[in-house]
């Protein structure tokens, strides 16, 4: 999609009572003001395949991706790669329930806020780049795996990663500072 001030919808799965099938989502956005929101799976016993890669480049640009399951622990699905580059974006990422899931967000511009909610019963996983002066929120859910590698440069950029039960949990942060009077505020919770 080129172009600015567009609304994009896309549903994949269904929502008639059956289980969904091998979703994909590849999208490349480029411009400005543009409001895209994605759903795969669409749950009732979900089960899809799901996977997902957004690009999009341009600012003022809001992207909302939901991925579900619930079709039993170690079901397939879940997948997500998101590449931001420009100024004020606002990105939703949810993944949900059972097993498996995984997140790979790299962010660069300025003045972007990412959050990212991924949930039910473990096996996340993150990789998250970001530049200076973003505001990525975090909360993996339970019940155990998590995981997270974070990589924050540049100056004012916010992280509030909050992982919860049932253990499990790991957190990696390297963060290069060009700002003499303090990169932010990280706030990490990991129950």
């Amino acid at each position: 999609i080129t172009g600015d001030d567009n609304t994009v919808s896309i549903t994949q799965g269904n929502n008639a009572g059956s289980f969904s099938d091998d979703n994909v989502t590849l999208l490349d956005i480029n411009g400005t003001n543009n409001s895209v929101t994605v759903r795969q799976g669409d749950n009732v016993d979900d089960a899809g395949g799901h996977r997902s890669s957004t690009n999009v480049v341009g600012n003022y640009n809001t992207l909302g991706i939901l991925q579900e399951n619930d079709g039993g622990i170690g079901s397939s699905g879940h997948y997500m790669e998101i590449d931001i580059a420009g100024n004020s974006n606002t990105a939703y990422a949810d993944q949900k329930d059972d097993g498996d899931k995984m997140l790979f967000l790299d962010v660069n511009g300025s003045s972007n806020t990412v959050d990212i909610l991924q949930q039910g019963t473990g096996e996340h996983f993150l990789d998250v780049t970001v530049g200076s002066n973003q505001t990525v929120d975090i909360n993996q859910d339970g019940s155990g795996s998590h995981s997270a590698t974070i990589d924050m440069s540049g100056y004012s950029a916010t992280l509030d990663l909050d992982q919860t039960g049932s253990t499990d949990q790991t957190y990696s942060l390297n963060q290069i500072c060009t700002n003499a009077n303090g990169c932010g505020t990280t706030t990490i919770n990991q129950n």
